[in-house]
């Protein structure tokens, strides 16, 4: 276990976002350093990622909490004691993993030029990362592209699929279980076909129990048979999950929580999620 205690003396201000700098940050150091994922480069990726996600505390918002690279360069000098020579990703140390001539035609994913590429490949591939998309996300700004012809509709979670096979570099698809399932797919086999024919592999199954049911909890329902159903329909995305070769299960618990002290009896709902 490596440990990195925090930066001291910060004025915090917001945290919006401060997480998703920290692991964007994270990401960045790791592709950056020539010498592989040994424990002193993943402590120097762990400095960077806490001064990205500390200076972002220090500014309201989201996207404008964002800090610049210099930023957090100059604040692990002050905190962590680097050198002015220390960099995190120069022209002449930054490590993609592919020689620069062949970057764009090992990209896996989306938007693929290279029509002789062959999908057993990308294990031999030296770039470790898989970069994926929620499947909701596509259905934003339907103006922006053209549906598949053979359906036309923006609103169709196939053609969502094409959409996200136009993103250059994006490899797997993050599907909501029930949500994207059932009336949209004939089975499984019928949605892990339409993700191979535009290059991309499922990355997780995340579910959603539906509010019409779960309002009151799911695993932590005050109804038995609610709560069985529940856990069926976490095996059902387990099952599903498997069928399209994905590892990833994600259980969001959106209703099995309380919003003030006393509200539930906790010992027994947090027995109901245990014996889930």
């Amino acid at each position: 276990i490596i440990h990195q205690p925090a930066c001291q003396n910060i004025d915090c201000i917001d945290e919006t976002g401060a997480g998703d700098c920290y692991r964007a940050a994270f990401a960045v150091g790791l592709t950056a350093i020539n010498d592989g994922a040994g424990e002193d480069n993943i402590k120097r990726c762990m400095q960077f990622a806490s001064a990205a996600g500390a200076l972002a505390t220090t500014r309201q918002g989201a996207v404008p909490s964002i800090p610049s690279k210099e930023e957090v360069i100059e604040l692990c000098q002050v905190q962590f004691g680097w050198t002015k020579d220390e960099n995190i990703d120069s022209s002449s140390n930054h490590n993609n993993g592919v020689d620069k001539d062949t970057t764009l035609r090992q990209l896996r994913g989306g938007d693929r030029t290279d029509q002789q590429y062959n999908v057993d490949e990308a294990e031999e591939e030296d770039f470790p990362l898989l970069f994926g998309s929620r499947l909701n996300s596509m259905k934003d700004r339907p103006e922006l592209w053209e549906a598949d012809d053979s359906t036309d509709s923006r609103s169709d979670m196939s053609n969502w699929i094409h959409r996200m096979g136009t993103i250059r570099g994006l490899g797997c698809v993050d599907f909501n279980y029930p949500q994207h399932f059932h009336k949209h797919f004939v089975s499984n086999a019928e949605a892990k076909k339409t993700l191979y024919k535009q290059n991309l592999v499922a990355g997780a199954v995340c579910l959603r129990y539906p509010s019409s049911l779960f309002v009151r909890g799911a695993m932590m329902h005050p109804d038995p048979a609610l709560r069985q159903k529940a856990i069926d329909l976490t095996m059902e995305a387990a099952q599903t999950a498997r069928e399209l070769d994905c590892n990833e299960v994600v259980i969001w618990s959106a209703y099995d929580g309380y919003d003030y002290p006393f509200q539930i009896n906790y010992d027994e709902n947090w027995q109901h999620l245990i014996d889930a």
